[in-house]
């Protein structure tokens, strides 16, 4: 897997993630001089592949309070089922070149039960591949970043050794609604649910 993830970043599929100009300009995502990197939360289960692509890679592992996880997954599996349109076409693409019905990838998570499973199956991964490979990781708690957004942003930036500016950082942050930060304590159903769990409780402190 790790030989066609070197071809993948040496494919025109570069231009996806680098635009047209510097797609044409660099011939690889490996040669690249400047910082870059993406986002994918099925990263957690692929590290194997990617690390061996990048053996230098600086990890940004973000993690947030499970029940809110879990009850995001449920509302965009809510909405996607509403919202759902079967388009015979784009479905024989999906099981053709991926396996499986496009849909089919929410219905576990409309149980909230089921989306904290699965959230501590990325937590567990995570930790794993972490100890295994020896990971150079950055750990960023979701609420932590949220209740101290500009200096958190310093430290990771301080850690991944990138220069910035602070009145640009300023600027970013203005958009952040800290008000995210344990947004199920204004549900009394997730509450509810929280208080059931006792493992749960383990990651908020």
């Amino acid at each position: 897997m790790s030989e066609l993830a070197e071809r993948y970043i040496k494919s025109f599929r570069r231009i996806e993630y680098l635009g047209l100009i510097k797609g044409l300009k660099y011939k690889s995502l490996k040669e690249l001089d400047f910082p870059w990197g993406w986002k994918d939360p099925r990263n957690t289960f692929t590290i194997d592949i990617w690390i061996k692509v990048f053996p230098n890679a600086k990890l940004i592992h973000i993690y947030r309070n499970p029940i809110d996880v879990a009850e995001s997954l449920r509302k965009r599996a809510l909405k996607y089922k509403k919202n759902f349109k079967w388009n015979w076409k784009k479905e024989i693409k999906f099981i053709l070149l991926k396996g499986y019905i496009g849909y089919g990838d929410f219905l576990r998570v409309m149980d909230i039960y089921e989306g904290v499973k699965l959230w501590k199956e990325y937590i567990s991964k995570i930790f794993e591949a972490e100890k295994e490979y020896n990971l150079n990781i950055i750990h960023v708690k979701y609420e932590d970043f949220l209740e101290a957004s500009f200096e958190n942003i310093k430290k990771i930036l301080d850690k991944l050794g990138i220069h910035y500016n602070e009145n640009k950082i300023k600027q970013v942050i203005k958009d952040i609604d800290s008000q995210r930060k344990y947004a199920f304590l204004s549900n009394k159903k997730l509450i509810k649910i929280y208080e059931s769990m006792r493992e749960v409780k383990y990651y908020l402190n």
